[in-house]
């Protein structure tokens, strides 16, 4: 953990499962550069309305289909 930003900065695991204890995930992971609590400029970024969502289509999908 980064003692300035409290941000993980490195990420090591291991997984294993109880109905196939001979598969096992490793991870192991390094972030760099990363930005947090970055300005969000709303009108860009949760721009929303209906002229800025064109050409999808919308499908109606139910259970079971």
């Amino acid at each position: 953990i980064d003692k300035e930003t409290n941000y993980p900065i490195r990420i090591i695991s291991e997984s294993y499962s109880a109905d196939n204890p001979d598969q096992k995930v490793f991870l192991d992971q390094k972030y760099y550069d990363l930005k947090f609590n970055i300005e969000i400029d709303e009108q860009i970024q949760f721009n929303t309305t209906d002229e800025s969502l064109t050409g999808f289509e919308v499908i109606e999908m139910k259970p079971g289909n």
